[in-house]
C-alpha cells in the first residue's frame, strides 16, 4: 500500500562459537579461540539494557553452539520478554533451528512451537546464502540443504512466525 514502516533494532549475537566452518565465514570461532564468546542470559540482557527505551526489536543470531539445547533459548526468550515485554525478538536462522532441534532431539515444528511459546517473534533470513545445493556444498557444507531451509521457514509460517530471506 501507501505505508512505510520503520523499526529500530539492536543486533546481539549470542555466541560466535560454531561447530561448522563455512568457507566464507569470518564470524565463527572455535571454543578455545581467544576471541570466542557465549553470552549467558544475564549478559544477553545487559547488552539490551542501554538501548531498551529506544529499540523495537532485538535481532539475535549466533554460531551453532556445541552445548546449548532448546532450554537455553527458552530461558533467554522468557527472560527477555519479562524484562523487555515491548521488544520483538527476531532470532535464530534456519540452520540454528535445525541444530537446536537435533541437539534437543525434537522435530523442527516442536522446536519452533516451544521457542515461540517462550517469546520468539520471528526468524531472520540469515543463512539462505544461495539456495542451490551445488553452490551450498562448496561455500557452506554442513548447513541445511536448500529444501531444509525452505521447509523450516514454511513450518514457521504455518505457525504464524514471520520470516525473511537473506543472501550473503
Amino acid at each position: 500500500g501507501n505505508y512505510v514502516y520503520f523499526n529500530e533494532n539492536l543486533h546481539v549475537n549470542t555466541t560466535n562459537i560454531c561447530v561448522l566452518a563455512c568457507r566464507f565465514c569470518a564470524f565463527r570461532k572455535g571454543p578455545r579461540h581467544s576471541e570466542a564468546y557465549s553470552f549467558n542470559v544475564k549478559e544477553f540482557l545487559e547488552q539490551i539494557k542501554p538501548f531498551a527505551n529506544r529499540i523495537d526489536e532485538v535481532h539475535s543470531v549466533g554460531g551453532l553452539h556445541p552445548e546449548w539445547t532448546i532450554e537455553h533459548y527458552e530461558e533467554l526468550y522468557r527472560e527477555s520478554k519479562k524484562c523487555y515485554p515491548n521488544i520483538m525478538i527476531k532470532s535464530l536462522t534456519a540452520v540454528e533451528i535445525k541444530h537446536i532441534a537435533n541437539r534437543s532431539e525434537l522435530s523442527i515444528e516442536d522446536t519452533l512451537i516451544r521457542l515461540s511459546d517462550a517469546g520468539l517473534d520471528s526468524l531472520p533470513g540469515g543463512g539462505a546464502e544461495i539456495l542451490v545445493d551445488s553452490v551450498r556444498n562448496r561455500i557452506c557444507r554442513g548447513k541445511e540443504s536448500s529444501d531444509e531451509y525452505l521447509n523450516i521457514h514454511k513450518i514457521a509460517h504455518n505457525l504464524d512466525i514471520s520470516t525473511n530471506c537473506t543472501m550473503l
